[in-house]
């Protein structure tokens, strides 16, 4: 869990690269969701909300609030 420290908000060396590969991940697992015929959409949705998290704590270093997620992420 070498990504565990840097979401957890503990200094760690290597916090900022850590963080970067967790949405490097979470990028692949979002194109990877949305590409598989055989996920539903609350799978899609959840990854796809994860994703956004993700990156929205390496921007902002903020836990995304619910104002600012979009209500319908796959433009349903």
């Amino acid at each position: 869990m070498k990504t565990r420290p840097a979401v957890e908000g503990d200094d760690a060396p290597g916090q900022y690269e850590s963080v970067f590969e967790l949405e490097q991940a979470a990028d692949s697992a979002k194109w990877a969701a949305l590409a598989d015929p055989a996920a539903s959409g609350q799978i899609k949705l959840a990854v796809v909300a994860a994703h956004d998290s993700i990156c929205w704590y390496r921007a902002t270093g903020n836990l995304l609030d619910r104002d600012y997620a979009e209500p319908d992420p796959l433009g349903h």
